[in-house]
């Protein structure tokens, strides 16, 4: 939804998630908008382990990242929502 239209999003959340290669109708939007993107996962994620790194250039290059790993596989922990909790939390109040 992000990269096919950008003009629709505020902010995202992405949890272990990743970036498919290629271009999208709605990538040069977001490197001009840049949205806050955060994007959560385990440090020992077996699931994603090959598009770690291109996600990790992509989200640096097309959004305001915040970036958070976690000692875990491909799952989620209290710390990561607590985190993703916070970080709404700021987008909503920095809202008009």
């Amino acid at each position: 939804m992000l990269r096919a239209q950008p003009y629709r999003i505020n902010y995202a959340v992405n949890l272990s998630g990743y970036c498919l290669p290629g271009t999208e109708a709605g990538d040069l939007e977001l490197q001009r908008t840049r949205p806050p993107v955060f994007w959560g996962r385990g440090d020992v994620d077996e699931v994603i382990p090959d598009y770690v790194r291109r996600t990790s250039i992509w989200l640096s290059q097309h959004s305001a990242l915040t970036e958070r790993t976690y000692p875990m596989g491909h799952e989620l922990a209290t710390e990561e929502l607590e985190d993703v909790a916070a970080f709404i939390l700021e987008q909503v109040t920095a809202c008009p």
